[in-house]
């Protein structure tokens, strides 16, 4: 099994675990802004800004992680005899 194969699979399956948790969060983080009454409205310092923020930029390298994990092991599996 070729060494080019599995770290062209694991960065590939970490680009696409990334993007896919990054806009999974994202995709959570706005319907959480729009439920909370206090975001966006008079009197928010911004907080709920910054969490959407951090909880998109946090979710990066665990997607990569998954990904990376995802890639290897699809690199180094046997193939099916059927």
């Amino acid at each position: 099994m070729p060494a080019g194969r599995i770290v062209g699979y694991a960065i590939g399956y970490m680009l696409l675990g990334a993007l896919v948790a990054a806009g999974l969060t994202l995709l959570f983080v706005i319907v959480q802004y729009n439920a909370t009454p206090s975001c966006g409205r008079a009197g928010d310092s911004g907080g709920c800004a910054m969490e959407a923020f951090a909880n998109v930029v946090m979710s990066i390298p665990i997607g990569s992680g998954i990904g990376l994990l995802l890639g290897v092991w699809r690199a180094v599996r046997p193939k099916s005899l059927g």
